[in-house]
């Protein structure tokens, strides 16, 4: 792999862990529930710490620059809008697949074994699975008894 490879898959992790933050974060602001929130919260915080391990890898591959501060995509903030709209229920489901479909994503890098991301990914699905499963049981049971809005 050329130094330019590197510093592209870097790039795109950084991205991703980014957008993860941001989701996560506008999540943690728009819960009700406050044990909910912390879970969120202490979801972006991790998202956040592996920004930064990505920012060094860059800042050690480019020479020492400073790393890009970047904004998260279009997607990520147009998820985050939606969520603040409508509520956590819409965005959830679309994070939670994202989620799972990232959960592997750092089994092959070297770099991001040695951090430890690749458990702390899989981690984050396994979280995110089991609140969306919650939430649908809990939808289930109130459409039961007919209380479903």
């Amino acid at each position: 792999m050329t130094p330019a490879d590197a510093q592209r898959r870097y790039m795109e992790n950084l991205q991703g862990e980014v957008d993860s933050a941001t989701l996560y974060r506008t999540l943690s602001d728009i819960e009700k529930n406050p044990q909910l929130a912390k879970v969120y919260e202490r979801l972006a915080s991790v998202e956040e710490a592996h920004a930064e391990f990505w920012k060094k890898r860059l800042e050690t591959e480019t020479l020492d620059r400073p790393a890009p501060q970047l904004r998260p995509h279009f997607r990520a903030r147009t998820l985050s809008r939606l969520a603040r709209r409508f509520g956590s229920q819409v965005g959830l489901p679309t994070v939670n697949t994202f989620e799972e479909m990232d959960s592997g994503q750092y089994d092959r890098q070297p770099e991001a074994m040695t951090g430890g991301l690749p458990a702390a990914e899989r981690s984050h699905a396994r979280i995110l699975k089991a609140i969306v499963e919650d939430g649908l049981r809990t939808q289930s049971r109130r459409s039961d008894r007919g209380d479903a809005v």
